[in-house]
């Protein structure tokens, strides 16, 4: 029997707005991470076939340690849309719906900050691009899914690459295109790598919230994904064209990182066109002529059918057709190779790292340097993993036959005491409403550890809440023995983000785990243990 049938069934339809999102519940401890999955009712927006493609609907792109014994998940599914007719493989863009991380689909909008209209994905096809369209876990305290969000991205462009001859995708020339909340998740997910990280707040509810929300009560959370599933696959992307950009990570934004294209009024230029000019990137806006724009800076979700000027200045033209127009010329009139990407993601070793560098496509050449030099046409091609055994900073380059060189990508891997690992559980367990539960994550090793889960504020309590709040969950996560346990009070599907480290301000690790809590016999069903 799947853990589907041990759900309740519920009238809400999936991903609905934030209310409704809200009331479906999203949360673990004081300021945890529970976004509760959609309910089994058919969800509110329906499949569009797309005139010219064969349709590929709700694709999982996670693996199955997210999603299985769960529920028919949309969360973690994309749409893929491949051209009919034309021959061999096509470029791709990736459009990230909005909703501001708390609610919107691919299959539909959210308060005209959804997308994409159904209108912008034919088109792309029309002009010969595989178009999907992809959904994303959600939350109304949208910190409370950050950093996990960032990876997801990033393993669904992985999963792209790993399915590109199914889907006919070319893995050398994938874009994405934001709306909103979308934009920023795009932004994220490709402005950082592995050697970046994201502070988390300490949400051990035993301690005081003003204790809690210093900046030395973090832990610090890879920006990349230790157990991808699509290990030999890059998440790198070639271009992101989108209207609302991720301030907390700009700080990151490299020349190695994906060309821009955004939008600003009449007299006004964004903060990222001048980023990307500093750091010897592509950034450039589209000038939309609307008088309502004139002066500003950054516009959230302007209608896609917007009067602009062209890019080169010599006439007029709309949003849509002038952004297409950029992300032909980026990724088929004029590309760019991909910069590599390196394994292992962890970057802190004891001992000894065995470094793989990884491209875009089996057809690229990666050059590479160890000794922080910049790589020339004499550094010597990567051919197979090598050994570093002290601190060590690797730059390389992408050649690609039809492809300018990629910029040049930094990796440092160093020699010191590795973050703990969470070895298990594999699973969690079922849970039933009304009967103790708990369980115990192990690390990998004997020691002194912190425990944490996710970060920021409970839906029903106002953010700067300074007290503990009681979760309806009715579990909660010890941060020093690392034991899940309580009373369940509410049935679903949740997604649990866990962290580990050796103590605060330090490297963590971080594991998602789906918990599954079944109706008990309170709430007219019999508990799972018994059917």
């Amino acid at each position: 029997m799947t853990g589907m049938t041990l759900l309740p069934r519920r009238s809400a339809p999936a991903r609905r707005l934030h209310g409704n999102l809200v009331a479906a519940l999203l949360l673990l401890s004081a300021e945890g991470l529970w976004a509760a999955g959609p309910p089994e009712q058919p969800p509110t927006f329906k499949h569009r076939p797309v005139a010219g493609a064969a349709d590929h609907f709700d694709v999982p792109y996670l693996p199955d340690r997210r999603t299985e014994r769960a529920w028919q998940d949309r969360w973690v599914t994309l749409n893929v849309h491949v051209p009919t007719g034309a021959e061999g493989s096509r470029p791709c863009i990736v459009f990230v719906h909005g909703g501001g991380y708390g609610g919107g689909d691919k299959d539909g909008g959210y308060r005209g900050a959804g997308g994409p209209p159904h209108a912008l994905l034919e088109q792309a096809v029309r002009e010969g691009f595989v178009a999907v369209n992809l959904n994303y876990i959600l939350n109304v305290a949208p910190d409370g899914i950050f950093p996990q969000v960032w990876l997801d991205f990033k393993n669904a462009v992985r999963f792209l690459r790993a399915n590109a001859g199914r889907y006919r995708i070319d893995p050398a020339r994938i874009a994405a295109w934001g709306f909103s909340a979308g934009g920023w998740l795009a932004g994220s997910g490709s402005f950082t790598t592995a050697d970046d990280t994201h502070r988390a707040p300490r949400t051990d509810p035993a301690a005081d919230w003003h204790v809690r929300r210093q900046r030395d009560q973090h832990l610090l959370l890879p920006l990349d994904d230790p157990r991808t599933t699509q290990v030999d696959q890059s998440s790198r992307l070639t271009a992101i064209v989108a209207d609302f950009w991720p301030n907390r990570h700009l700080d990151l934004y490299s020349a190695d990182d994906p060309a821009v294209l955004t939008y600003v009024g009449s007299g006004a230029e964004h903060e990222l066109v001048r980023l990307a000019r500093r750091v010897g990137n592509e950034g450039v806006a589209l000038v939309l002529t609307d008088p309502r724009f004139a002066g500003k800076a950054s516009l959230h979700v302007p209608p896609v059918d917007s009067p602009c000027r062209t890019l080169d200045g010599s006439g007029r033209s709309t949003l849509k057709d002038e952004a297409f127009a950029w992300l032909k010329r980026k990724l088929v009139d004029a590309p760019r190779a991909v910069p590599p990407e390196a394994r292992p993601i962890r970057r802190v070793f004891a001992d000894a790292a065995a470094v793989r560098l990884l491209a875009a496509s089996p057809a690229d050449r990666i050059r590479y340097t160890l000794d922080g030099s910049e790589p020339t046409e004499k550094s010597p091609v990567y051919s197979a993993p090598f050994t570093v055994a002290q601190t060590t900073t690797v730059k390389a380059v992408v050649e690609a036959d039809g492809f300018a060189p990629s910029a040049v990508a930094t990796f440092t891997f160093t020699k010191g005491q590795p973050p703990p690992t969470i070895r298990g559980p594999d699973h969690l367990p079922l849970a039933t409403v009304g009967r103790p539960y708990s369980v115990r994550f192990e690390p990998a090793g004997p020691g002194e550890y912190t425990w944490n889960v996710g970060s920021h504020a409970t839906p029903e309590v106002k953010m700067h809440t300074r007290g503990l709040v009681k979760p309806p969950l009715g579990v909660l996560l010890d941060a020093r023995t690392g034991v899940l346990s309580g009373t369940p009070t509410q049935a679903g599907a949740f997604t649990v983000t866990v962290h580990l480290a050796r103590g605060l301000g330090q490297l963590a690790d971080v594991r998602t785990y789906v918990l599954l809590v079944a109706a008990g016999e309170s709430d007219g069903q019999r508990p799972a243990d018994e059917k």
